[in-house]
């Protein structure tokens, strides 16, 4: 099996938490994260970061939350929060991330490629590994 994934979970199992910044139940996605964990499931919370808190990770943690993805839009502070439409933006998801690092879960980062930063982007011609350049 992958590695980090238990082997009491099948590799196709898996339980996948959208988390949309205006949640205003987010003890209901703790509650489904700990009931997909009795269930054996592998929990995935996919969000936009904006709106969670150490402390709110550290519930979901504790409820049995596997993995973190968060979508980061620009390497670029000030166009991240233009792209996204939300000012400090930027700044919240890079600090979650560091949280989600903290509370030891791990932790993808989703990098949205798009015309307003895809000038930033490089790509290793030997490993394909993919980043952004840091803006000047």
């Amino acid at each position: 099996m992958g590695q980090g994934l238990p082997e009491r979970r099948p590799p196709s199992a898996c339980c996948r938490c959208i988390c949309p910044a205006a949640s205003r139940r987010r003890d209901a996605i703790a509650e489904i994260v700990k009931a997909a964990r009795e269930a054996g499931l592998y929990n995935n919370l996919i969000t936009s970061a904006v709106g969670l808190t150490l402390q709110s990770l550290a519930v979901l943690a504790d409820a049995g939350l596997d993995h973190v993805q968060i979508s980061i839009q620009d390497s670029d502070g000030i166009s991240a929060d233009h792209i996204a439409g939300y000012q400090g933006g930027s700044a919240q998801k890079r600090a979650i991330a560091r949280d989600v690092v903290k509370l030891g879960l791990p932790l993808t980062i989703n990098m949205v490629v798009h015309r307003a930063n895809i000038g930033r982007v490089r790509i290793d011609g030997g490993t394909g590994a993919v980043a952004w350049r840091q803006p000047r």
